[in-house]
């Protein structure tokens, strides 16, 4: 972690390629998994040092909080050692990206939208994650988190969407 060249991805306005982004949401992805196995070991501080580097070397400006760049898993980290604040601070990002993409999906009509419904589902599995997450910060925050994922739900099965499988 300490010896680690980061290639100045903290510089503002570095443009990130899509493989680049990937290997960034990676590290963020392990960096997260580190803190999570060093809280699973009563490490709290040392968990803490290692979200607070995540943030500096991969930071929100240049590596957005999305559920697939592992923030979701920080801010599940920084929950568990009692830091609500900043496990809120990413919720809100996370919960916001994947409320867009849900919304912009479930405007589709017709075709477009038969051909998006994995897609929905997706961002309402993230949502409802996120909901997950956010109980241990803020309840009620939480439970309004999930009956938005309810009525984008039921607005998805009202357009004609089929019922999720598990498949």
């Amino acid at each position: 972690m300490n010896r680690f060249k980061w290639g100045g991805l903290d510089k503002p306005g570095l443009y990130i390629d899509e493989t680049v982004m990937r290997m960034c949401y990676t590290h963020r992805h392990l960096l997260a998994q580190l803190a999570m196995q060093l809280i699973a070991e009563g490490q709290n501080a040392k968990a803490e040092k290692v979200l607070r580097k995540a943030e500096k070397v991969l930071p929100e400006y240049n590596v957005p909080y999305t559920f697939m760049s592992g923030a979701a898993d920080m801010a599940r980290a920084y929950a568990l050692i009692g830091k609500k604040a900043d496990a809120a601070r990413i919720l809100n990002k996370v919960w916001a990206d994947a409320k867009s993409y849900a919304d912009y999906y479930l405007q589709l009509t017709g075709s477009r939208f038969m051909m998006s419904q994995n897609d929905v589902l997706r961002q309402l599995y993230i949502m409802q994650n996120i909901a997950d997450i956010t109980q241990a910060c803020d309840h009620s925050l939480a439970d309004q988190r999930l009956k938005t994922v309810n009525a984008l739900y039921a607005v998805y099965q009202a357009k004609g969407g089929a019922p999720y499988d598990g498949e």
